[in-house]
């Protein structure tokens, strides 16, 4: 019997360069310098192939209010770390002890899938570690990069930007699917919040392009979950993303090429993916 094509993941599959466009054009104008458009083409460890964007996107509101959107989504979304947008919305509070780099937080945002079949909103408040550019030859995290870099007789070694953390205390309020299901009546439940992530030079040369390491890891807990919740495996999700990106050529509409996996699960889908992508980077213009 002849297999019949999917003709949900075909239209997905044309449909995703095209709203990739749309958005570019929609947001470039007031976009930040970190912010950027991937357009790639993914496949997973077990057979799944297809088109897909990722979005990292952020307005600044005021003098300490920002709202931020970032997430994935797929042409096939039987992938869930590639079916997963996070909306929010923070203010900073205040500084503790001082330290310009230390933020407190409080804010409230909104997590789905690609349908908004499986969605819920959360609020509370988070402590962030922005990026520092000092004390550079104290970050143990940027030292087997920087390894590499003396190896290769780079100008400079110690060009790692410290990572930036977040811990978070959030309320979450399932809206639809399968949270909703495995809490009774929808109810709120409290979660932990971790976030790190890194960005930073493989190969360094001064006046040059440059080829960057990008990491990204999350985790997410409920702190007082059901056995529902935790025999539907919704209680607790762990991801991590590494990259490596190309410097920008003109060839590619001055986008650059990159390479990277990621591997875990992300709120509202408990099943595991491993996915293994490539695509072009574009930075908005800012």
């Amino acid at each position: 019997m002849n297999s019949q094509p999917n003709n949900k993941t075909t239209h997905a599959n044309v449909f995703i360069p095209i709203l990739a466009i749309c958005l570019y054009i929609l947001i470039a104008s007031s976009a930040h310098a970190e912010d950027a458009i991937k357009l790639k083409s993914f496949s997973t460890d077990n057979g799944i192939k297809s088109l897909g964007l990722s979005l990292n996107y952020s307005w600044v509101l005021s003098s300490t209010a920002a709202a931020s959107l970032r997430g994935n989504i797929s042409g096939d979304n039987r992938v869930s770390l590639n079916d997963f947008l996070d909306m929010n919305v923070n203010d900073e509070i205040f500084s503790p002890f001082g330290i310009t780099s230390l933020y407190f937080n409080g804010g409230l945002g909104f997590e789905s899938d690609q349908t908004f079949k499986n969605d819920q909103i959360y609020f509370g408040g988070n402590l962030t570690y922005a990026p520092s550019t000092t004390n550079k030859e104290y970050n143990v995290f940027d030292w087997p990069f920087a390894a590499l870099r003396w190896l290769f007789r780079q100008e400079k070694v110690n060009t790692g930007i410290m990572p930036s953390f977040l811990a978070g205390y959030e309320l979450t309020d399932p809206q639809s699917g399968s949270t909703v299901s495995t809490h009774t009546n929808g109810a709120t439940y409290p979660r932990l919040h971790l976030e790190a992530s890194m960005n930073t030079p493989l190969i360094w040369n001064p006046g040059s392009p440059n080829i960057y390491i990008e990491m990204d890891y999350r985790y997410y807990k409920e702190t007082n979950p059901s056995d529902a919740t935790i025999d539907a495996g919704l209680d607790r999700f762990e991801y991590f993303a590494i990259a490596m990106k190309f410097p920008r050529c003109e060839i590619l509409g001055n986008g650059g090429p990159y390479i990277g996996i990621s591997t875990g699960t992300l709120p509202l889908d408990s099943k595991t993916d491993h996915v293994l992508e490539a695509g072009i980077n574009y930075a908005l213009p800012h």
